[in-house]
């Protein structure tokens, strides 16, 4: 989509002066790319660009890391059910990104900030007891969650997740010391965003152990998240799109640091 002077949006019929034109025909104008895509299935028969679909260019510019405003242009590819689902992945992704954001921005302002999780078994949050099922150190688990996705830079200037290490190792060592518990809680198919999130606080503790030399703790670990792995695709059997793509991609995540692994102390054949 490029810049326009048009002052009605195509699709929902508000006025502005920042409207931008279709990149294919120049001939319609909208707000930004979600009311382009609300407004594609009427508007493609009378586009000259039909080559590409609105949610083709934005995947595309999913895999290539880039924004929506970039208006890429892939080959023809039909509106399909997998094409909505990655459309709608994106906006997730895009809603979390903003979340994280915010959350850095009080966690920097010296905002507190208070942990609520939903359960199987209810509600946990800061100054109320601990529902029955749910394991006494869940507390571990949120402040661990809490670190990985708001507290990690990218800057590698900065600690990142080094500056965490200890949250997430004792997360895991409460697993290892509690394991019937927090499998038992774990296998509550409402709990599998605990299960996912838990995937992926183990797969960054062995990556950290593996970058320092410490394979045997990194291989533990790596046993461990199998172990939840395994249960988080049963819940996924069945699950959206969204929930199997985020499964598979922690399963793939944690393949890749075995292999690493064992190219690291010569255990190729088992890669």
């Amino acid at each position: 989509m490029s810049d326009s002077a048009f002052n009605s949006c195509s699709n929902c019929g508000v006025e502005s002066s920042t409207l931008k034109k279709c990149s294919h025909c120049k001939e319609v104008q909208y707000c930004d790319r979600e009311c382009q895509l609300k407004h594609w299935k009427i508007h493609k028969p009378s586009c000259k660009g039909k080559n590409t679909s609105p949610r083709t260019a934005i995947l595309q510019s999913m895999n290539k890391g880039k924004g929506l405003e970039d208006g890429l242009k892939i080959n023809n590819t039909d509106d399909t059910e997998e094409e909505e689902q990655r459309v709608k992945l994106y906006a997730i992704e895009k809603a979390s990104r903003e979340e994280t954001k915010f959350v850095r921005k009080a966690k920097k302002e010296g905002t507190p900030i208070f942990h609520m999780s939903k359960t199987s078994h209810g509600i946990v949050m800061a100054g109320q007891p601990v529902p029955e099922g749910v394991p006494e150190s869940f507390f571990l688990k949120q402040d661990a969650i809490t670190n990985l996705k708001y507290g990690a830079q990218t800057n590698m200037k900065k600690l990142g997740n080094l500056k965490f290490e200890a949250s997430y190792k004792d997360y895991y060592d409460d697993i290892v010391k509690n394991e019937d518990i927090w499998m038992s809680f774990f296998n509550y198919k409402a709990n599998e965003e605990h299960v996912e999130h838990t995937c992926g606080i183990l797969g960054t503790l062995a990556t950290i152990y593996r970058q320092r030399g410490d394979l045997q703790a990194c291989e533990d670990v790596l046993n461990m998240e199998t172990k939840v792995i395994q249960i988080y695709k049963r819940h996924s059997k069945n699950g959206g799109y969204d929930q199997v793509y985020n499964c598979d991609s922690l399963e793939f995540k944690m393949n890749c640091i075995y292999f690493n692994l064992y190219m690291q102390v010569g255990r190729c054949k088992e890669c």
